[in-house]
């Protein structure tokens, strides 16, 4: 009996310990809540709204065009240049790494399954 209450007094804390930090960190890891259009004045919050419309209609133009790949990675580094000069310092992380090798999906490795870096 000793020994069951044991084990079980070891689990729970285990399993509270695991909680903790799983609340702590809320699930996800690294907190994205905060968005780089907050901190933009109306002038760089216009130049950023911009970028991306004209990035969405040259994506569209070119939608179901197999051939057009190079065109749109070019238009993909391109946007992506033209947010880094205008985002906030903090977040260049978030627009200055998609296209670099041995950075898929974010930092995980291919095949592991989890989202960790």
């Amino acid at each position: 009996m000793k020994k069951a209450l044991r084990i079980l007094s070891v689990t729970m804390v285990l399993l509270l310990a695991i909680s903790g930090t799983a609340f702590a960190t809320n699930g996800l890891g690294p907190d994205y809540d905060a968005c780089p259009k907050d901190e933009l004045n109306e002038e760089e919050l216009a130049s950023f709204e911009k970028i991306i419309a004209d990035y969405q209609a040259a994506m569209e133009s070119l939608r179901g065009e197999p051939e057009s790949r190079d065109e749109r990675t070019i238009l993909k580094e391109d946007k992506r240049d033209s947010l880094l000069e205008i985002v906030p310092d903090g977040f260049e992380d978030r627009f200055g790494n998609f296209g670099e090798k041995g950075n898929r999906n974010f930092g995980g490795e291919k095949g592991s399954g989890n989202r960790a870096r």
